[in-house]
Protein backbone atom coordinates (compact mmCIF):
# COMPACT_ATOMS: atom_id res chain seq x y z
CA UNK A 1 0.00 0.00 0.00
CA UNK A 2 1.31 3.17 -1.26
CA UNK A 3 -1.23 5.51 0.31
CA UNK A 4 0.26 6.52 3.46
CA UNK A 5 2.45 9.19 1.93
CA UNK A 6 -0.64 10.86 0.36
CA UNK A 7 -2.52 10.94 3.50
CA UNK A 8 0.77 11.80 5.68
CA UNK A 9 0.81 14.97 3.13
CA UNK A 10 -2.65 15.37 3.61
CA UNK A 11 -2.68 15.68 7.66
CA UNK A 12 0.49 18.12 7.36
CA UNK A 13 -1.82 20.31 4.89
CA UNK A 14 0.45 19.79 2.00
CA UNK A 15 -2.31 18.43 -0.10
CA UNK A 16 -6.04 20.41 -0.23
CA UNK A 17 -9.56 18.75 0.73
CA UNK A 18 -10.16 18.49 -3.16
CA UNK A 19 -7.01 16.70 -3.86
CA UNK A 20 -7.29 14.25 -1.15
CA UNK A 21 -11.05 13.79 -1.33
CA UNK A 22 -10.28 11.47 -4.58
CA UNK A 23 -8.06 9.17 -2.34
CA UNK A 24 -10.83 9.20 0.34
CA UNK A 25 -13.09 7.78 -1.81
CA UNK A 26 -10.69 5.13 -3.43
CA UNK A 27 -9.82 4.04 0.30
CA UNK A 28 -13.67 3.90 1.31
CA UNK A 29 -14.75 2.34 -2.07
CA UNK A 30 -12.48 0.70 -3.59
CA UNK A 31 -10.12 -1.06 -0.65
CA UNK A 32 -11.63 -0.88 3.02
CA UNK A 33 -14.30 -3.24 1.77
CA UNK A 34 -12.92 -6.20 0.23
CA UNK A 35 -11.94 -9.02 2.24
CA UNK A 36 -8.85 -9.86 0.55
CA UNK A 37 -7.35 -6.28 0.75
CA UNK A 38 -8.62 -6.57 5.14
CA UNK A 39 -7.50 -9.72 5.49
CA UNK A 40 -3.64 -8.29 4.03
CA UNK A 41 -3.97 -5.02 6.15
CA UNK A 42 -4.34 -7.28 9.17
CA UNK A 43 -0.75 -8.95 8.42
CA UNK A 44 1.01 -5.54 7.21
CA UNK A 45 -0.45 -3.28 9.64
CA UNK A 46 2.30 -3.16 12.16
CA UNK A 47 4.62 -1.55 9.17
CA UNK A 48 2.74 1.85 9.13
CA UNK A 49 2.80 4.62 10.95
CA UNK A 50 0.35 5.45 13.89
CA UNK A 51 -2.38 7.82 12.65
CA UNK A 52 -1.90 6.41 9.21
CA UNK A 53 -3.01 3.04 10.64
CA UNK A 54 -5.57 4.40 12.49
CA UNK A 55 -7.28 5.99 9.45
CA UNK A 56 -7.18 2.54 8.39
CA UNK A 57 -8.53 1.19 11.24
CA UNK A 58 -11.46 3.46 10.78
CA UNK A 59 -11.78 2.70 6.98
CA UNK A 60 -12.14 -0.81 6.92
CA UNK A 61 -14.42 -0.58 10.59
CA UNK A 62 -17.22 1.77 8.02
CA UNK A 63 -17.12 -0.58 5.59
CA UNK A 64 -18.99 -3.77 4.92
CA UNK A 65 -18.30 -7.11 2.87
CA UNK A 66 -21.46 -6.73 1.67
CA UNK A 67 -20.22 -2.99 -0.32
CA UNK A 68 -17.62 -5.35 -2.00
CA UNK A 69 -20.24 -8.32 -3.55
CA UNK A 70 -22.31 -5.01 -4.37
CA UNK A 71 -19.35 -3.39 -6.22
CA UNK A 72 -18.45 -6.82 -7.75
CA UNK A 73 -22.30 -7.38 -9.19
CA UNK A 74 -22.19 -3.47 -10.94
CA UNK A 75 -18.09 -4.47 -11.86
CA UNK A 76 -20.00 -7.64 -13.32
CA UNK A 77 -22.90 -5.79 -15.52
CA UNK A 78 -20.99 -3.13 -16.79
CA UNK A 79 -17.78 -5.57 -18.12
CA UNK A 80 -20.63 -7.43 -19.73
CA UNK A 81 -22.08 -4.19 -21.16
CA UNK A 82 -18.78 -3.40 -22.73
CA UNK A 83 -18.11 -6.21 -24.36
CA UNK A 84 -21.56 -5.52 -26.20
CA UNK A 85 -20.44 -2.48 -27.48
CA UNK A 86 -18.50 -2.06 -30.41
CA UNK A 87 -14.82 0.37 -30.19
Amino acid sequence: MGCENQHYQYTRGLLDRDAYAGYETTIREQIAAFPGIRAMWELVRHSYGADFAAFMDKQIAERSPREAESMRQKWNQLVASQKNTSL
